[in-house]
């Protein structure tokens, strides 16, 4: 019989690996693989993966879809790991353990140094199947607030967007967006990957794998601060610290218990000041002031990029380093965060975004005036393209060089036009692709690169915003 390898990859901010496990039993299909760390839980937490068997030669399996939501974190401590494989879907449940190696598999098996999960699936070395990543657009989004939602679905054939009660939100029977109304407290998602925004009011809805530890936020206007916490996998004990000069060692404004599954919200100080949050757990966050800056906040991360940089600390409270469109900590290996507030337009802020979290593909389901693209990788290609109602139309091809401290960067808007760097930040700029009979412009884009980048826009409401999407294999 052949060996097969179901292979999993994550590298830590101190570039070790983890390198999966093999099988050389045959197995029937199964539905569902739960990871979960046995000790020092701030380095890897849980991983849900869908695989369906395609195939059953040699008495098992050839091929296989995966679908994975995950959530993984740099611990600040901690540089090893023991994590435990389990199987469910099977006639009786198998568990594999697996160490932190300091093992780095062929380099066609990893996109360079980013933090990514790859499945691979290996028949006399030959790989089917391979890369699953930061895949947002795979997970469930919570939603925080009553809002109307902006979807976004990119992929051919049917498309079920159902929320946690088993209600299906949205039939797509192919290319299309949209809007539905989504509900305080529960969860949605979908049988392909999609873009889901609360335009104008972006802290309403979060996907459920941009999740951490540790979070840095600083506001300056539309007190008060009302920040939102939701606990996907656990009870959380979450410490927030206000104005604190040394982030997570000063002294705790207050402590928080976020019950499994539940959302807390409590008020902040908006006096110019930072807040520091951390939780024993991976939490998910968000936060508004009264009138405006209405914000995802990414958690923080060793090399953040960002669009803009303004206010830019680590967790520690030392001021970060702004290496153009990256911020780090340029004296040590602290975790950091940038917040850059008012672009000129929409009342809003925006946070960057931490490099585990970076994918390379994204979708947005409304007009758009402006783009940036950030590219922390070599030889970056990305395509931008809007759907013309049976085709999508390219609108620029994108070539980008970068590393983790130098990304490659590029910058549109639509009064400017493709072909020339922009100057309108704001959203002000006119929207792309517009023609006699859509004078508003196309309202369907994607934008498809071979390796993790980020994606900074303003929303139809000039409101600007990181995106989340999902990785594939775009080779």
């Amino acid at each position: 019989m052949k060996k097969h390898q179901l292979q999993f990859v994550f590298k830590n901010k101190k570039d070790m690996s983890i390198v999966g496990l093999f099988i050389t039993t045959p197995l029937t299909a199964f539905d569902e693989l739960n990871v979960t760390s046995t000790e020092y839980t701030p380095y890897l937490e849980i991983f849900k993966i869908s695989l369906t068997n395609l195939d059953n030669d040699y008495g098992g399996y050839t091929g296989y879809t995966a679908k994975a939501t995950y959530s993984i974190y740099n611990n600040i401590d901690k540089d090893q790991a023991v994590i435990n494989f389990k199987f469910t879907g099977l006639t009786s449940s198998l568990t594999f353990d697996m160490d932190v190696a300091d093992v780095i598999p062929d380099t066609n098996q990893i996109i360079q140094d980013s933090y990514n999960i790859i499945i691979d699936y290996f028949e006399d070395n030959d790989i089917d199947y391979a890369i699953v990543g930061a895949s947002h657009g795979y997970s469930e989004w919570y939603c925080f607030d009553n809002d109307t939602i902006t979807y976004c679905v990119i992929n051919t054939g049917t498309t079920l967007i159902t929320n946690s009660s088993g209600v299906t939100m949205v039939t797509a029977t192919g290319i299309e967006r949209g809007t539905f109304s989504a509900v305080a407290g529960y969860s949605y998602s979908a049988n392909n990957p999609i873009s889901l925004v609360g335009e104008g009011s972006q802290y309403s809805i979060v996907p459920k794998t941009l999740n951490g530890y540790y979070f840095i936020h600083y506001t300056t206007r539309y007190p008060p601060e009302t920040f939102f916490i939701y606990s996907p996998f656990g009870d959380a004990t979450v410490n927030h610290y206000e104005d604190s000069s040394t982030g997570i060692n000063g002294t705790i404004t207050n402590t928080m218990i976020v019950s499994e599954g539940q959302q807390y919200s409590f008020t902040g100080n908006t006096s110019s000041i930072y807040h520091y949050i951390e939780s024993d757990i991976p939490i998910n966050m968000t936060a508004k002031g009264a009138t405006g800056d209405n914000v995802i906040l990414s958690p923080s991360n060793k090399y953040v990029y960002t669009r803009r940089s303004q206010y830019m600390k680590t967790i520690y409270g030392v001021g970060a380093f702004w290496g153009t469109h990256v911020v780090y900590d340029s004296s040590g290996d602290d975790i950091c965060m940038n917040i850059a507030i008012g672009d000129g337009a929409g009342g809003d802020a925006e946070h960057g975004v931490g490099q585990e979290f970076l994918s390379n593909t994204y979708s947005f389901g409304n007009t758009l005036s402006d783009f940036a693209l950030i590219a922390p990788y070599s030889a970056t290609t990305i395509d931008v393209s809007y759907y013309g109602g049976s085709f999508w139309v390219l609108l620029e091809s994108f070539s980008l060089n970068g590393t983790k401290t130098s990304p490659g960067y590029a910058f549109r808007d639509g009064t400017t036009g493709v072909g020339v760097e922009g100057t309108i930040y704001s959203g002000a700029a006119n929207n792309f692709a517009i023609i006699p009979a859509i004078p508003d412009g196309r309202d369907l884009w994607k934008f498809v690169g071979n390796y993790p980048f980020a994606l900074v826009i303003n929303d139809s409401t000039q409101d600007e915003m990181i995106c989340y999407g999902w990785n594939q294999n775009n080779e």
